[in-house]
C-alpha cells in the first residue's frame, strides 16, 4: 500500500470512528425511507415525535419520574468490526471492543424537568495496534468526563454539557475538536416518548436532525412497546439515518491535507430496551447494527476511492443493585 493510502485508511477510520459514535451513517438520500425532508427538525431543534399506533388494552402516559439526590449506574459496551479497502488495497479488518461504567445523579427535579449529572467511573477499550501503556491512558482520559443533562419528563433533552480533558491524547492532533462536536451532537440525541397515552403495542416515530463535521444527518426511530406494567416496560427498536451526500470538514490537521467526500453511507439497526420509569435514561438492552460506506478521498493531488463496511454490537444494562434513593425500588 503506498503511504499516502495508508494516511487516507488513518483518516477515514477516524472519520467514520466519530460519526458512528456521535450518531451512526445511512444513506446517500436525503432523509431515510424515503420520508420528505420537511418533516424532520432543523439541526439543533428538538425530535419530532409522532404517534403512529396507540395499541390495545390500557393506556398509559409514558412519563419518567425522578427523585432529587437519587443514584444510579449504567454498563456499556460496545464491539465494532471495521474492514476497509482503499485504491484496491485491504488492511487488516480492525475489531475495537469498549467497555465503560456510567454514575447517574439526579440532581434537580422539578414538575417538568430531571438533570441528571454523570461521570465515567471506569473505561477499558482495545485499539489494534495502540501499546497496552498508551490504552490504559487512554482509559484514564476517558474517566475523566464529566457532564450534566436536563430532559423534560418525556426525554426530550432541554440542555447538555460535556467536560472533556484539556491536555492528553484526546486533545491532542484535532482530536479536541472531534470531541467537541461530539459533545454538541450528543446533547440532541434522545429517544423522547410520545406526548400521547399508549397502549402495549403502541408505535410512535421520532425523527432527528443532527450536523456533524459538517455533513447533515437524519435519523428516523420507530419505537414499539412490547412490555408494560406501570413501571418498567420494554421496547422494540429500529433506526435508519441517511447523511446527505457531500463534504466531510475534517478535524485538526487532515483538514488541510485530506479531502473527503462521501458518495454513500449506509446504517440499519435493530434492538431492544428495557426501561424502569423511576431511574430516567438508565436502561438496558441492545443493539445490532451494520454500516455500509463509500467515498472520495484525496490527497497529496491524487483521488483515491474509499469503502468501509462496519458491524457493531452494543450492549448496556443497570449495574445490579445500583440504583440508591430512587423514587421505587
Amino acid at each position: 500500500m503506498k503511504p499516502h493510502a495508508r494516511i487516507l485508511s488513518a483518516a477515514g477510520l477516524l472519520v467514520l470512528a466519530a460519526s458512528l459514535v456521535a450518531t451512526g451513517c445511512s444513506k446517500s438520500s436525503d432523509a431515510p425511507g424515503g420520508r420528505p425532508v420537511e418533516v424532520f427538525p432543523a439541526v439543533g431543534k428538538p425530535a419530532a415525535v409522532k404517534l403512529l399506533e396507540a395499541g390495545s388494552g390500557q393506556t398509559y402516559k409514558l412519563r419518567w419520574n425522578a427523585k432529587k439526590g437519587g443514584t444510579a449506574r449504567l454498563v456499556m459496551k460496545v464491539g465494532t468490526k471495521i474492514e476497509m479497502e482503499v485504491a484496491g488495497q485491504s488492511p487488516p479488518a480492525m475489531e475495537t471492543p469498549m467497555e465503560m461504567t456510567m454514575a447517574m445523579t439526579y440532581s434537580e427535579v422539578t414538575d417538568d424537568t430531571i438533570k441528571m449529572d454523570f461521570k465515567y467511573e471506569s473505561a477499558s477499550m482495545n485499539m489494534p495496534g495502540l501499546p497496552a501503556s498508551m490504552a490504559d491512558d487512554l482509559s484514564d482520559e476517558l474517566k475523566k468526563i464529566t457532564g450534566s443533562m436536563t430532559i423534560d419528563t418525556r426525554g426530550v433533552v432541554k440542555s447538555f454539557d460535556m467536560d472533556l480533558p484539556k491536555s492528553g491524547m484526546l486533545a491532542m492532533g484535532g482530536t479536541d475538536q472531534l470531541m467537541n462536536q461530539m459533545k454538541d451532537q450528543v446533547g440532541k440525541l434522545s429517544m423522547p416518548f410520545p406526548e400521547e397515552a399508549i397502549a402495549v403495542g403502541g408505535k410512535w416515530e421520532i425523527l432527528e436532525t443532527v450536523e456533524l463535521m459538517g455533513m447533515k444527518m437524519r435519523t428516523a426511530y420507530t419505537m414499539k412497546l412490547v412490555e408494560f406494567d406501570g413501571t418498567k416496560g420494554k421496547l422494540e427498536m429500529t433506526m435508519e439515518q441517511v447523511a446527505a451526500k457531500g463534504e466531510m470538514k475534517l478535524p485538526g490537521m487532515a483538514a488541510a491535507s485530506v479531502k473527503a467526500v462521501v458518495e454513500k453511507a449506509v446504517t440499519k439497526a435493530t434492538g431492544t430496551v428495557t426501561f424502569n420509569l423511576n431511574t430516567p435514561f438508565v436502561m438496558g438492552g441492545s443493539m445490532k447494527g451494520s454500516t455500509e460506506m463509500e467515498a472520495e478521498i484525496s490527497a497529496m493531488g491524487e483521488t483515491q476511492s474509499m469503502e468501509m463496511k462496519m458491524s457493531m454490537d452494543l450492549g448496556f444494562k443497570p449495574l445490579p443493585g445500583s440504583a440508591k434513593n430512587t423514587v421505587a425500588p
